[in-house]
C-alpha cells in the first residue's frame, strides 16, 4: 500500500472537517491556522486546497482566498441525478460477482434496520454507504467508482446523517429498496437492465424527497442535533 503524503494527510483531515460540519459552508478557510491545527506546513494545505476544489468541496478566489463551497438545492438534486446514473450501471455491472458481497450486504442491511429502531441517522447513514460501496466493489469499474466516490464527497456535509435524519421516513424506504435490490442480485434471473432501473430509481427517490434550499435550514436542524 503507498504510503499517504502530507498532502494526503492534509487532503483528509480539511475534507473530514467539511465533512463533519467543522468547517461550514462560505467560510474562509486561513491556511496557517489550518495547518498548525493538523500539524503540517502551509504548502501541503495549499495542494490539497487544489484537489478539493476539484472535488468542488473549496472555491478558490484571487486575493480571498479558499472558501468552503456553497451548495444550492439545485446542485444537490442535479449531483443526484448524475449518481443515480452512475450508481444504477455500476449495479447492474456487480451482478456477476453478487454472490461474493451477499452475506455484507447483509450485514449492513440488519446494521441499518438497527439503527433506524434506535433513530442513531448517523448510523444509519454509515450503513447506507457501506451496503452501496460493497456492491461496487465488485463492479469491475475503478474509474466509476472513483467518479461515484468523488460526488459523494461533494455532498457530505450536506447531506448524509442529515438527510435521514430530516426524513425519517425516507429511511424506511430505503432499506425497502435495498432489500429489493438485494433479492435481484441474488436472484440467477435477474434482467440487468431491470437491476440498473431498479437502483436508480433508488437514488432518484431520496432526489425526490430531499428539499435543501439555500437557508441551509436542514443543515442547521441536523448539526442542532449533532448529526453533521
Amino acid at each position: 500500500m503507498k504510503a499517504k503524503t502530507k498532502q494526503d494527510y492534509a487532503f483528509d483531515a480539511i475534507k473530514e472537517r467539511i465533512a463533519a460540519g467543522e468547517l461550514l459552508p462560505g467560510q474562509r478557510i486561513v491556511v496557517s491556522r489550518l495547518a498548525q491545527e493538523i500539524g503540517t506546513s502551509a504548502i501541503p494545505v495549499r495542494e490539497a486546497l487544489l484537489r478539493l476544489e476539484s472535488e468542488g468541496l473549496v472555491t478558490l478566489t484571487p486575493h480571498i482566498g479558499a472558501v468552503v463551497s456553497l451548495i444550492t438545492g439545485e446542485k444537490v438534486e442535479k449531483t443526484l441525478e448524475a449518481l443515480a446514473v452512475l450508481e444504477g450501471y455500476a449495479t447492474r455491472l456487480a451482478l456477476p460477482r453478487a454472490d461474493e458481497v451477499m452475506d455484507e450486504l447483509g450485514r449492513h442491511d440488519g446494521a441499518m434496520r438497527a439503527a433506524m429502531e434506535r433513530e442513531d441517522w448517523e448510523a444509519f447513514s454509515e450503513g447506507n454507504r457501506a451496503f452501496h460501496f460493497a456492491i461496487y466493489a465488485v463492479c469491475d469499474n475503478e474509474p466509476l467508482v472513483t467518479g461515484i466516490r468523488s460526488l459523494w464527497g461533494q455532498l457530505d456535509s450536506y447531506l448524509s446523517a442529515a438527510a435521514f435524519f430530516l426524513m425519517p421516513d425516507r429511511a424506511q424506504g430505503s432499506l425497502d429498496e435495498h432489500r429489493q435490490i438485494m433479492e435481484m442480485l441474488r436472484s440467477p434471473g435477474t434482467d440487468p437492465l431491470v437491476l440498473e432501473l431498479a437502483a436508480r430509481a433508488h437514488k432518484i427517490g431520496t432526489a425526490k424527497r430531499l428539499h435543501v434550499d439555500d437557508t441551509r435550514r436542514g443543515l442547521a436542524a441536523a448539526r442542532h442535533a449533532q448529526l453533521v
